[in-house]
């Protein structure tokens, strides 16, 4: 067996839907298997109208994904998410030890819960990928940012988030590597869990950037064919998951000062539409509920809907072929995220050779 080929690697992520996490996990699985590995991916749930095209039926990597645990919720009422998450993560990675007991390579992220079983029941090389401290990512916080400083935590709560904070830091620390996706997650994983005196968790720690993958990345050759505004100008686009950390209703509110400058003066042509897309789960009370909030906010702010002479669309879940388009053809990307650690947007949008206009945060590193 060579060093890099003939290993069997082992991905076990928590809900593979539409995201900036999720897109990592297929694009470290599609590299894995160029280099002539096997992949196997475990997750406890992935729907076909709420994937990446590579895990749908007809996909590179269904043959290699495996689903179990779907009957675990991720929540009650919208508690204990920490608390069924952990019970999630563990029962796939159970179930990744029960089928490949011989497997090289397990790679975690998001939540590394479950190290320390792979640790006792398993032989392989444990690599974790943070992407952000589960710990700063809370409901009442935005990327580590608190939002209810006007609510008081009750002790109960408190219990609960440093049980669940001291086994993520514990966990972490067990596995043989922990990559991270910029030096500003890494700062904040150091001041988060206070490493920055201890040089054996300091050795374990790596940079890695999200890539995109440039095969299903198509960028047209004539970009310009699908401008849509009568200026001849592409959209604006945002494309994000539909959640509130996103902060997109700041580019409604721009939007709609641009339209409002465009009307008062003759020097100001009329700006592109407005395209808003993103990953959209029917499961996920909060996608549904902020892409109502956008909706209600484009329509207060008088941003004109509809096909013929609408200036604003939703597009949730767009396929591969939509997001090329998208970027592609866009006048700029609109990266709203305060403090986003790495967005892979921006990136796809800078491939395509798209300007992109975002928020001025995130980027203290070490």
């Amino acid at each position: 067996m060579t060093p890099t080929q003939d290993r069997h690697i082992i991905f076990i992520h928590l809900d593979l839907g539409i995201g900036g996490a999720e897109q990592l996990v297929i694009n470290l699985a599609l590299a894995s298997l160029k280099a002539k590995n096997k992949v196997s991916i475990f997750t406890t749930h992935c729907s076909p109208a709420h994937c990446f095209n590579e895990v749908k039926p007809n996909g590179t990597l269904h043959s290699s994904l495996h689903v179990y645990g779907t009957f675990i919720p991720p929540s009650v009422f919208r508690l204990g998410t920490a608390f069924f998450s952990t019970i999630r993560i563990l029962y796939i990675t159970l179930a990744a030890i029960w089928f490949y007991p011989d497997a090289d390579v397990m790679v975690l992220d998001v939540l590394p819960t479950s190290i320390p079983l792979l640790r006792m029941f398993h032989k392989a090389a444990i690599l974790f990928y943070c992407h952000f401290p589960d710990k700063l990512l809370t409901r009442d916080t935005v990327n580590g940012v608190s939002i209810s400083s006007q609510t008081k935590t009750s002790k109960l709560r408190q219990l609960y988030r440093f049980f669940f904070d001291y086994v993520e830091k514990f966990t972490m620390s067990c596995s043989d590597m922990i990559v991270m996706n910029s030096a500003f997650t890494k700062s904040e994983v150091c001041q988060a869990f206070q490493w920055g005196e201890m040089p054996f968790i300091l050795q374990k720690m790596r940079i890695l950037y999200p890539a995109i993958e440039f095969d299903n990345f198509q960028v047209q050759s004539n970009p310009s064919e699908t401008k849509t505004s009568l200026t001849g100008l592409g959209p604006i686009v945002s494309l994000n998951r539909f959640e509130r950390k996103k902060n997109v209703d700041i580019l409604l509110h721009a939007y709609s000062l641009l339209l409002e400058h465009s009307k008062k003066s003759s020097k100001i042509s009329s700006p592109p539409p407005l395209v808003i897309a993103g990953g959209y789960d029917p499961r996920n009370i909060e996608n549904a509920q902020y892409m109502s909030e956008l909706q209600d906010l484009a329509e207060t702010l008088n941003i004109p809907s509809g096909e013929r002479d609408g200036m604003i669309s939703f597009q949730p879940n767009v396929s591969n072929a939509q997001r090329s388009c998208l970027l592609s053809s866009a006048s700029c990307l609109c990266y709203t995220p305060n403090r986003e650690h790495f967005g892979i947007v921006p990136i796809e949008a800078m491939y395509a050779g798209t300007p992109v206009i975002a928020v001025n945060s995130g980027k203290t590193g070490l």
